[in-house]
């Protein structure tokens, strides 16, 4: 008869992820990334209504626990789960929140109540004056010296520091790196076939998350532009992207010879139904973050980017490969959005960068090795390879 086998070890960790679906979908992709850190046993607890649920399970983030934002006693919910969760808990544990509003909402819950928290903000995000109090004592992770930027003065002014020497102690890290298939289960062909595209037509998508960062005006200007010099293309964008009416207004003025289609698919199938992508520049933000570059460059799509979408990323780590305008304005990314759709020169030496720089991020895995280090860190967690001689040694790479 064969012996059962051993009891496995527990983790020397607990963390407890919340995370808002409203975040977007950079967001629960780095979170589901995260929570597949061996370091630690996970907990996810997700702010979401059941449809929103759906979508995040779909992207690879199981969630055995939900809160509904919706209504005035959302904090006393989540404070009834974190009680039942945290109670029964010997481990040392961390709280992990993966947004600003998910912070202020769990230390609300927490009340008095002690516990090492870690923000992790993979998009940009700047903090309202009534949640930048949760930054108070948290250490934050972020993955874009964009979003240091934003969230420098508001942590600054609450700990009563000067904005440089918060920048200095938030930490960074590239993203997560993905499979060549990324997080979709469904093919190209069947994506492609299920919004009318044939195989001819050529497909831009717009990487944008959250999804309101996407300006469908500024992409109906670019592709019209591309038109002009002969390049008709189709263009996907989320449903819930700015200006969508205007962008359709402008697409049907000119006889919709090209045209934009809003879509209800996540970032990873976009990327998957698209012949190669963009990534905008707006007055208030980047339209995405580095994940949404990683996740494309993992799946050998190629990528138009403004500039400004790439500042300061590498100071991180070498930043994803992508095609850059000259400069923000936003017909400039026209250009590189035709020099791909072209398969130019730059196109392939793009494609080869990108497998290049896949295979370096997957061998570094610094997304994941610089959060662990973190949370044996915060919860002085000793003799582990992850603890915070590593998070210096790493910290000191990058400077």
């Amino acid at each position: 008869m064969t012996p059962p086998p051993p009891p496995t070890a527990p983790a020397p960790l607990r963390v407890v992820h919340i995370i808002d679906a409203a975040a977007g979908d950079e967001t629960i992709l780095a979170c589901a990334a995260a929570a597949s850190i061996p370091l630690a046993d996970h907990t996810i607890i997700l702010l979401a209504d059941s449809a929103a649920e759906q979508h995040t399970r779909a992207l690879g983030l199981l969630t055995p626990d939900r809160v509904n934002p919706a209504g005035p006693v959302t904090h006393r919910r989540l404070a009834a789960l974190l009680r039942a969760r945290l109670d029964a808990e010997s481990r040392p544990t961390v709280l992990t929140a993966w947004s600003i509003p998910a912070l202020a909402l769990a230390r609300r819950a927490l009340g008095k109540r002690s516990l090492p928290r870690v923000a992790v903000l993979p998009v940009h995000q700047a903090p309202t004056p009534a949640d930048a109090y949760a930054l108070d004592e948290a250490t934050i992770l972020v993955l874009s010296t964009a979003v240091r930027e934003a969230i420098a003065p508001a942590a600054a002014a609450r700990r009563g520091s000067s904005p440089n020497l918060i920048r200095d102690n938030i930490r960074l890290a590239p993203p997560p790196v993905f499979t060549r298939s990324g997080p979709v289960p469904t093919s190209r062909e069947s994506l492609r076939s299920a919004l009318g595209l044939t195989p001819s037509d050529r497909v831009v998508s717009l990487l944008a998350s959250p999804a309101r960062h996407a300006d469908a005006l500024a992409m109906a200007f670019q592709l019209g532009l591309c038109f002009t010099i002969g390049h008709p293309l189709v263009g996907l964008l989320p449903r819930s992207a700015a200006n969508l009416r205007q962008g359709l207004e402008f697409c049907r003025e000119h006889g919709r010879r090209w045209n934009l289609l809003p879509v209800d698919l996540s970032l990873p199938e976009l990327v998957a139904a698209a012949d190669l992508c963009i990534a905008q520049s707006t007055d208030l933000a980047p339209s995405c973050g580095p994940t949404a570059l990683s996740l494309a460059a993992a799946m050998g799509v190629p990528v138009a980017a403004h500039p400004s979408v790439l500042f300061g990323l590498g100071l991180i780590a070498p930043p994803p490969p992508a095609l850059l305008a000259a400069n923000s304005d936003r017909n400039a990314l026209a250009l590189p959005i035709i020099s791909l759709a072209e398969s130019s020169p730059e196109a392939a030496q793009l494609a080869h960068a990108q497998r290049a720089w896949c295979d370096h991020a997957r061998a570094a895995d610094a997304f994941r090795s610089t959060l662990a280090a973190i949370w044996a860190e915060v919860t002085n967690l000793p003799d582990h390879p992850h603890a915070p001689s590593h998070s210096a040694r790493y910290a000191t790479a990058v400077a």
